[in-house]
C-alpha cells in the first residue's frame, strides 16, 4: 500500500470514528432524562371492620352479648360501634 492510499485509508477511519462518536459524546455531556414521575392517590377510611370473638370459661364462645356491651377506643377516644352482627 502506498503512503498517499494509507494516509487516504487512515483519514476515512479517522472521519468514520468522529461521525460515530460524535452523537455519542454529545449524549453523554447532557443529563438524564428524569424518570417519570408516579400517580399519587389520596384516600380516607371512615369505617374499621374489627371481628371480636368473647370466650368465657374453658374457651366457651359467649352468645349472649350486644353491641351496647362493647366500647371501641382509638387513641383514648370513644368511638360509636354502628353495627354488630351476632
Amino acid at each position: 500500500m502506498s503512503r498517499a492510499s494509507g494516509r487516504a485509508v487512515l483519514t476515512l477511519v479517522a472521519v468514520a470514528v468522529a461521525l460515530c462518536l460524535g452523537p455519542i459524546a454529545a449524549l453523554l455531556g447532557q443529563p438524564a432524562p428524569a424518570p417519570p414521575q408516579q400517580p399519587t392517590f389520596r384516600t380516607g377510611v371512615n369505617l374499621v371492620r374489627v371481628d371480636v370473638t368473647v370466650t368465657g370459661r374453658g374457651d366457651e364462645p359467649v352468645a349472649d352479648l350486644q353491641a351496647s356491651d362493647f366500647e371501641i377506643r382509638e387513641d383514648d377516644v370513644r368511638r360509636r360501634l354502628k353495627r354488630s352482627s351476632s
